[in-house]
């Protein structure tokens, strides 16, 4: 560990001999480290002797009992941050889409084609590679954008301009899931380009309306077999 590093040793024991004796063995062979205590919440309770611990027992969760150590080594470690800058230019398909969604306070970045919005509190640091660092908001396909699964689910009704709300009885609802072209003449007949798909006011996926006609967006891969 560096300084100020931490690491979680975890059982799926009661035993003692594997539990508190092994990290009072560590922390023997090592003064700089020291045990940092661990909230605890309903069903938890502290190790023996060992108050930071936590211990789980079957008749207090929903499992077969657990031991948890949390070993925080003495310092402080400097991280390095980066200054995050947004993307110089959007293209005009990003921005005309951005148009129709209420995002929170963030940053906009470009990484090859994929759109991605980073919170305003995203703290970046040098050397850490990480594996998702925001929420893809789509993806350039030539001179247009497509938004993502991920940003649909993100959404609530209220953030994006133009919603399409299916009844859950509604047939179009399986048939939307399946990946299927909708006549939804009967619901908007005047509203075009990009639509957030809901059911009882819960997101779905998107759609592009035109005269009628919902050409679906629903992903390819979690679509209804």
């Amino acid at each position: 560990l560096k300084p100020g590093g931490s690491i979680v040793y975890s059982t799926c024991t009661f035993s003692i001999h594997e539990n508190e004796e092994v990290i009072q063995d560590v922390l023997d062979k090592h003064p700089d480290l020291h045990l940092a205590p661990i909230n605890k919440i309903y069903g938890m309770m502290p190790g023996i002797n060992m108050e930071e611990c936590v211990r789980l027992y079957p008749h207090k969760i929903k499992g077969e009992g657990h031991f948890v150590a949390l070993l925080v080594k003495d310092g402080e470690t400097k991280h390095k941050k980066i200054r995050l800058e947004p993307s110089d230019k959007l293209d005009d398909c990003v921005t005309d889409f951005l148009r129709l969604v209420k995002l929170n306070k963030g940053t906009i970045k470009i990484k090859k084609d994929k759109v991605i919005w980073l919170s305003s509190d995203f703290q970046a640091y040098k050397g850490y590679r990480v594996l998702r660092s925001g929420l893809l908001l789509g993806q350039l396909k030539g001179k247009h954008f497509e938004p993502s699964q991920s940003l649909a689910l993100a959404l609530c009704p209220e953030q994006f301009k133009n919603v399409l709300n299916f009844s859950i009885e509604d047939e179009r609802v399986i048939k939307y899931l399946k990946g299927e072209t909708l006549d939804v003449k009967d619901l908007d007949s005047k509203t075009s380009g990009w639509i957030l798909v809901c059911v009882n006011n819960f997101p779905l996926g998107f759609a592009k309306l035109s005269k009628g006609s919902l050409k679906n967006k629903y992903a390819k891969g979690w679509r209804y077999q």
